[in-house]
């Protein structure tokens, strides 16, 4: 900012034949609001180039985390179920958007309310191409654009508690239900300007309630409705590059999602993107600790490290741009052992089938970051003060929102499964989930998947069966007269 604003002073002063009012005007530069780190209170009214130029990149990095969510899942799952497993991620992309357009965004971000929005701003008819009202340092719809990548992600996430056992169409219409109930609710109490969560003081900067608990509490629930899998999955068939590819992905998606949430690029978004990294890296590590010191592991599993890289980003969330670099690798540390004695323990009782732990780590996860946010929040990074600085009652805020989000998401999740599983279904059948949802539902296979338990049968197109002199797959010889593709979408 100097030079430019050194320049512009200089003229100010010297167009009043001024000099020492011109030497003045430049000695004051320092407090110039261009030189000034900002935060989303204190943004001027003026469209800022530099911010629009970090919110439009966040963006673009945000939206990069679905698709980078779909390959890590991908990677974690049986093959014959890694072309679904990559559907479930990408059909929020398609339908988040349009919801998030409709009334998404009108719901979450309308103020006249502390508890929900309202329909005013419905289809952004009443919108200008001005400055946002929510941060106004830049457009509108920059804002809106990095908002609808936080609401399309974060269904996502779900999918992997209860894949290649759910129905294609009742899981479009859960997360189109979901999403305005649960999300756009949940985002209101915490992100909107009168939410009364926020009013309470609670914090969440980029998302541990808001994204990660909620989502991850309504996994659990969606697991006990949709069931266990009738077939347990084979442990060599997994394509564990796609998940390494994902984690690579998901990271630096991650920077984006966490600094872009400062809505400036200064003091907060930078404090944001180094927490971020190192939360990251001491979640993986001391994942693989664990693993090697209880579980006795020999070797560095990709799919333990990878987990507790992703962990390490969850607790970090809600944190991000409020703690000192070294809490933010102590939070990183404390919530990845918690997600992994949590994980471990789940895995011994057998009580629910949460297929990739989704609970674990982002239930789990985002209450641990939510209520270590409340205790190491210091006020030279942002407004927020923790525990350890003086505010007593930030911690109580803290576990207050973690139990009344946690408690909303889970009853609302309930009553909408209910819903569903007394009109359109919950699963497929067990011979759809045994040949795999890549070919009873998609009617698709990978290159190289057609072992003799996954070869399409009866009611799939091309597929031949007793009357053609082929013998049905090993398995699934009982369930010849069912049609698979009446019943599996």
């Amino acid at each position: 900012c100097g030079m430019v604003v050194a320049l512009e002073e200089l003229a100010s002063g010297l167009q009043k034949n001024h000099l020492l009012f011109a030497l003045a005007r430049i000695s004051s530069i320092h407090d110039h609001p261009a030189c000034t780190p900002r935060s989303p209170s204190m943004a001027t009214t003026t469209i800022n180039d530099g911010d629009s130029a970090w919110m439009f990149t966040s963006t673009t990095l945000t939206l990069l985390m679905t698709p980078a969510l779909a390959f890590f899942y991908g990677g974690l799952v049986d093959k014959k179920n890694v072309l679904n497993t990559l559907s479930l991620s990408f059909i929020c992309i398609g339908v988040i958007s349009i919801q998030w357009f409709l009334v998404g965004y009108s719901f979450v971000f309308q103020p006249e309310d502390s508890v929900f929005g309202n329909f005013r701003s419905a289809a952004l008819y009443d919108w200008s191409p001005g400055p946002s009202s929510m941060a106004p340092n830049i457009p509108n719809f920059a804002y809106v654009a990095f908002e609808c990548a936080f609401a399309i992600v974060t269904p996502a996430l779900m999918s992997g508690a209860v894949v290649g056992r759910i129905k294609f169409s009742t899981y479009v219409v859960f997360i189109l239900l979901w999403s305005t109930l649960v999300y756009d609710a949940v985002a209101h109490w915490i992100w909107s300007s009168n939410g009364w969560l926020k009013n309470l003081g609670l914090v969440d900067f980029a998302g541990g309630l808001v994204v990660h608990m909620s989502s991850g509490v309504s996994a659990l629930v969606a697991t006990g409705f949709v069931g266990k899998r009738a077939v347990a999955a084979r442990k060599t068939q997994k394509h564990l590059s796609f998940t390494l590819l994902g984690v690579g992905l998901l990271w630096v998606g991650w920077h984006g999602f966490n600094a872009g949430s400062a809505l400036v690029a200064g003091l907060p978004s930078s404090v944001a993107l180094f927490n971020t990294n190192l939360s990251a890296s001491g979640g993986m590590l001391t994942w693989l600790l664990m693993d090697a010191i209880f579980l006795s592991a020999k070797s560095p599993r990709i799919s333990s490290a990878s987990f507790g890289f992703v962990v390490g980003l969850v607790g970090i969330t809600p944190a991000c741009g409020y703690v000192h670099p070294g809490w933010g690798l102590v939070i990183g540390v404390i919530t990845c052992v918690c997600c992994w004695c949590f994980t471990e323990i789940s895995r011994k009782w057998h009580w629910l089938d949460d297929t990739l732990d989704v609970f674990a780590c982002h239930g789990v996860g985002g209450a641990v970051g939510t209520l270590l946010a409340g205790l190491f929040a210091q006020s030279r990074f942002d407004e927020s003060t923790g525990s350890f600085y003086g505010n007593d009652k930030q911690f109580g805020l803290q576990l207050l929102g973690v139990v009344v989000v946690g408690a909303y998401s889970a009853a609302v999740t309930a009553v909408i499964f209910l819903v569903l599983r007394l009109t359109i279904g919950l699963r497929v059948t067990e011979a759809q989930e045994t040949i795999g949802l890549d070919a009873a539902l998609h009617h698709e296979l990978e290159k190289g998947e057609g072992s003799a338990s996954v070869q399409p049968t009866v009611g799939m197109r091309g597929a031949a069966g007793p009357a053609g002199g082929a013998a049905p797959p090993v398995g699934v010889a009982s369930h010849q007269d069912v049609s698979l593709e009446q019943t599996a979408i």
